[in-house]
């Protein structure tokens, strides 16, 4: 069995090199269901998010609570 962190690092590969890709195609190429790869996707979205929250926030300086 792949290791995980593996799997994850060949998806961004793949991503970096057709952003274009489905679901399913990525699931193809990986050799896996369609469901691992959705779980590394929403996580990849989350870190993104958080990315975006923390570039606000050293712009911005910490908000005022």
């Amino acid at each position: 069995m792949e290791h995980p962190v593996s799997r994850i690092l060949a998806l961004l590969e793949l991503l970096q090199a057709r952003p274009g890709l489905t679901g399913a195609d990525i699931a193809e190429r990986l050799d896996v269901d369609v469901r691992t790869v959705r779980r590394p996707a929403a996580l990849r979205d989350e870190v993104r998010a958080l990315a975006a929250r923390l570039a606000d926030w050293t712009e911005d300086g910490p908000a005022d609570d």
